[in-house]
């Protein structure tokens, strides 16, 4: 167990690059991780990051049928039958897509198996096997949610889909049960996105009830890809969310970037300690303390993870992103110049 608590760092890192959408890096992470504790939390965020690998890929296929549907997923993130047959000649029928879905279905499913109570692989799974677009998965899909003991809001979120995409002609129940959800939670946002999408699959995109679904939907305000596909089937462009007019970078004491002799004592003057990784040679490490996370692969820091004691909701008032944590990240993609900001 000593070995584990040594390699905690690797997870939490991990999970940032995998948060950063850094999945090939995450990845390598979450895999050295697994080799000393192959937990269900590790296997699962395995399966996460094949997951939206095959997402982007589908996505940058056809972005329609990506975001077809509003699917959960947890991190420890299609009209009839018919159409999603007709659509499985181009992008469902992707090597890379099938190889990245099949391998989140089989570390889902490995996780699941290690505890069968476990509701965030059941979760992933299913829609896992949801978005694969293979129908036999369908019934499977089902099954599975059905045998969860908590039958909460997610649950019955990827419930209602599977059992549209099984027998679209009872489509009527699949929009009840979303229309339940959202009277108990109104601001749930998976639920109005999928009744919206049903509703103009079933009735057309100009049908009144269509409209005001869409419309709903726009109303919420949530970004990214989502948002990209529902502007298309309503007037409005939704805003994105994940846009701020905030300067974070105030925040930082360390740029992004290559490391330099004097980026390396800066940070050890700032009172960071070296934890090399075990893996990938001298430049991958971490400088850290109690209030700051610096990661550096092949000598350029990644990202830096600030802690903070400004109020959220102040921040949130200037424009910056939503109330999900206590931290600010830096980061660096590409080792480039340009610096993105978040708030986690």
């Amino acid at each position: 167990m000593l070995q584990v608590k040594d390699n905690i760092e690797i997870y939490k890192t991990a999970v940032r690059l995998y948060q950063l959408g850094k999945y090939d890096l995450a990845l390598a992470f979450f895999r050295y991780f697994c080799e000393t504790y192959p937990s269900r939390e590790v296997l699962n965020n395995m399966g996460m990051v094949h997951y939206e690998k095959a997402m982007n890929i589908l996505a940058a296929c056809d972005d329609n049928l990506a975001y077809r549907f509003y699917l959960l997923s947890i991190l420890d993130r299609r009209t009839n039958a018919e159409m999603f047959v007709k659509q499985r000649s181009n992008c469902l029928e992707k090597d890379t897509f099938k190889y990245e879905i099949e391998a989140a279905i089989r570390l889902f499913k490995r996780a699941c198996d290690r505890d069968a109570d476990y509701l965030p692989s059941r979760i992933n799974l299913s829609s896992a096997l949801i978005a694969s677009g293979y129908q036999p998965y369908y019934t499977r899909a089902e099954s599975i949610l059905l045998q969860v003991k908590n039958n909460n809001e997610r649950i019955q979120n990827n419930l209602a889909i599977v059992r549209y995409l099984i027998d679209a002609e009872h489509h009527e129940k699949s929009i009840q049960v979303l229309q339940n959800m959202l009277v108990e939670n109104p601001d749930f946002f998976p639920a109005q996105y999928n009744l919206a999408r049903i509703r103009s699959e079933q009735n057309g995109y100009d049908d009144p009830q269509s409209i005001e679904a869409w419309e709903n939907v726009d109303y919420m305000k949530i970004g990214g890809g989502y948002a990209n596909v529902a502007s298309r089937f309503h007037g409005n462009a939704l805003d994105k969310k994940n846009q701020t007019g905030v300067d974070l970078v105030a925040y930082n004491l360390i740029e992004p970037g290559f490391v330099t002799d004097e980026k390396d004592r800066q940070m050890e003057t700032l009172g960071l300690e070296k934890k090399y990784l075990p893996f990938g040679g001298k430049w991958n490490l971490l400088y850290l303390n109690n209030d700051m996370r610096a990661f550096v692969y092949d000598r350029n820091i990644i990202f830096v993870e600030h802690r903070y004691e400004q109020d959220v909701e102040s921040i949130n008032e200037k424009g910056a992103f939503q109330k999900r944590g206590h931290f600010v990240i830096f980061f660096n993609f590409s080792v480039r110049k340009s610096i993105f900001s978040c708030l986690y």
